[in-house]
């Protein structure tokens, strides 16, 4: 009688904790939807604002050039209305989620395109037929276009476009520029997601502007009208077709986008199966053992799955905690970088003093180390997590290292280090993810440039092929690093306890992360330094 009460309350407490298990991974499942919305949001929010900002400027609101709109330009020459196309130019730079910056005027006549190169490759003169023409005619104010196939560009992207009107408040032309895609991608990299979770997101018209699922093997396995639902305004989670389904509407200006993200049952409740199991496990264990010492054993067994969720819990709200810090941290950088350099610009904003400029000048490189700093934090965090992506492709080796030399010899000289390619590979190419590889030589540069003298520093870089490896090293010429230092160097925030590091700024991530890339690339790297006489960073990867 005593066992069958012991396993009867066993059975109770059990589904308790099943149940709760299953409410803490929904409501994960919601806060990884909340964040991705917010980041996206932000991101939308950043270039509205931008745009709208911009358009009440002076230069903006002149079209004195509009006489000399003709189809062989596809509106005015280069030449023309310099100022404007300064201001685009500019905010290209600031902002370059843009692919490009326009201006139209009130009939849908092309005005002006930057960068000029795109606009001499559009296929006509007029494009009043766009529903973000429509949607800024209808409601003169900001509208954000549909997901439309650039012509120029043969690519998609979604348009944000904004009304000028002169003094008097007769619209004069329409301003703004059309983003790239990829800025989801990055609100979709700032959030670490869960085994074979799926993200779509659909512009306000239901289409499919971006899905996760590249492989094409097999169509959406949700009801239709989910979609509906969160272009409608609405949100929620269900769980339905063997899925656990969230919607969610995402603000884009004056219309909503939808955001889907679906994951199957079994791996979003892997835990809870564990769980399950466990539990069948107990059950069978005080049926055939004393009724005492089952109770202990349920006791024990139910203290090690709390603890174990306990731990889970902590993990999970450490990597959403560090995705949303650093996504918040970062995204403000971005117009602050850009104000300041529209500060620096003459006749763009208002002219300066030499002071004043001094001042946002020290602004702008503070925020630089602060998102260099998180950039760092971030891409460290990924690679302790393993979630850091790597995009194999080939390609030459000798033209890689040109760009490195292009970068930054001229730059260097003039600061008095002598900039130095030093390898004999000509025809020889290497597969593997060129981006990740040209961060390690940044940050192994930049490293350098710390510690060489200012007067006749050197710093050379250079590859060559052994076997079926290609050998990379840079070396400088600088103080050297203790050999008994060297064994901690690549360990994170360590940085070598002297009177010349201690001045030089830095986060202590850099090495940590390049010895991350590499050995996520099947590399080795390692450092060589007598102390006295200059530093040699080697590292190696296979063919």
């Amino acid at each position: 009688m005593i066992e069958i009460t012991i396993l009867v309350t066993a059975f109770y407490f059990g589904t308790q904790i099943i149940d709760a298990e299953k409410k803490d991974t929904i409501a994960k499942f919601s806060n990884r939807v909340t964040l991705l919305v917010k980041n996206t949001e932000t991101q939308l929010d950043s270039a509205v604002n931008l745009i709208e900002v911009t358009r009440n400027l002076p230069i903006v609101k002149n079209t004195e050039y509009s006489n000399y709109i003709s189809e062989e330009y596809k509106g005015i020459p280069d030449s023309f209305d310099l100022k404007k196309r300064t201001l685009a130019k500019q905010i290209l730079k600031t902002y370059p989620e843009f692919e490009f910056i326009t201006f139209h005027m009130p009939n849908g006549d092309f005005y002006m395109m930057e960068p000029y190169a795109d606009q001499l490759n559009i296929t006509r003169l007029n494009f009043a037929d766009r529903d973000w023409y429509k949607g800024v005619m209808d409601t003169e104010a900001t509208y954000v276009s549909e997901v439309y196939n650039s012509t120029t560009l043969k690519r998609n992207v979604v348009a944000i476009r904004t009304p000028v009107f002169d003094d008097s408040g007769a619209l004069i032309g329409i301003w703004g520029g059309s983003l790239k895609l990829q800025f989801l991608q990055e609100s979709i990299a700032d959030l670490i997601l869960e085994k074979n979770s799926r993200v779509i997101f659909y512009d306000q018209y239901g289409k499919k502007i971006l899905d996760t699922d590249t492989t094409n093997k097999s169509e959406e396995s949700f009801p239709d009208h989910f979609i509906d639902d969160a272009l409608s305004g609405q949100q929620g989670i269900v769980l339905v077709n063997d899925l656990i389904v969230a919607y969610s509407p995402i603000s884009a200006g004056p219309v909503n986008w939808g955001l889907i993200i679906l994951q199957p049952q079994h791996d979003a409740f892997f835990g809870t199966i564990i769980t399950e199991g466990l539990i069948i496990f107990m059950l069978i264990t005080f049926s055939i053992i004393l009724a005492f010492a089952s109770y202990f054993v349920y006791k024990i067994t139910q203290k090690n799955i709390r603890l174990v969720k306990e731990i889970e819990q902590a993990s999970e709200h450490k990597d959403e905690f560090s995705a949303m810090i650093s996504h918040e941290l970062k995204t403000p950088l971005v117009p602050i970088i850009g104000y300041c350099k529209m500060l620096t610009k003459k006749d763009l904003i208002g002219n300066l003093n030499k002071e004043q400029i001094e001042a946002v000048e020290a602004i702008t490189r503070n925020v630089k180390r602060l998102e260099r700093l998180i950039v760092d934090i971030l891409d460290a965090r990924k690679l302790d997590l393993n979630k850091m992506k790597f995009v194999k492709e080939e390609f030459s080796i000798s033209e890689f290292l040109a760009k490195i030399e292009s970068n930054y010899k001229n730059i260097l000289n003039e600061k008095g280090i002598q900039f130095v390619i030093n390898s004999t590979i000509k025809e020889t190419t290497i597969t593997t993810d060129e981006n990740r590889l040209r961060q390690v030589f940044d940050n192994l540069i930049e490293n350098a440039i710390k510690f060489v003298p200012q007067s006749n520093g050197k710093i050379t870089i250079s590859a060559k092929r052994e076997d079926y490896v290609i050998l990379f090293y840079v070396t400088d010429n600088g103080t050297g690093i203790p050999v008994e230092k060297q064994s901690e160097l690549f360990h994170k925030f360590y940085q070598v306890d002297t009177t010349i590091k201690r001045n030089a700024q830095g986060s202590g991530l850099g090495l940590s992360i390049c010895k991350g890339i590499i050995e996520a690339m099947g590399g080795t790297i390692w450092v060589e330094s007598d102390g006295k006489s200059g530093t040699t960073f080697y590292f190696q990867l296979p063919l």
